[in-house]
């Protein structure tokens, strides 16, 4: 039987400049999306990995990350109004509409306004 087009996974790729990357934390950040997702769902997946980087319970093995066990519901709006005002650029096009429709492997420059003249 085949999987419904609409829970197909995508992975899209985010790289981040300075003030979004500054409300990130990294560069660039890989997200799973499903098939019809839009830039305002890569956004939201991203925000979503800052307001619960990982299960303590699965990670208790693991070593925890300073940055990740200290993100707060504060950063996640933060990083959430930065995005607001951010321009994109997907695949090197750029791109003004949130709801503009993601394929596969698309790479999404997210870019706040830039000072300078």
């Amino acid at each position: 039987m085949r999987a419904d087009a609409s829970t197909t996974a995508l992975r899209v790729t985010l790289r981040f400049f300075a003030a979004a990357r500054a409300a990130v934390g990294r560069d660039t950040a890989e997200v799973d999306l499903p098939a019809g997702s839009t830039i305002a769902d890569a956004l939201a997946a991203v925000a979503g990995q800052l307001a619960a980087p990982s299960s303590p319970v699965a990670d208790a093995a693991a070593a925890p990350a300073p940055a990740a066990t200290s993100i707060s519901t504060d950063a996640v709006t933060h990083a959430e109004a930065v995005f607001r005002r951010c321009s994109f650029l997907v695949n090197g096009v750029a791109v003004t509409d949130h709801a503009r429709t993601l394929a596969a492997d698309d790479r999404i420059d997210v870019m706040p306004p830039f000072a300078g003249g």
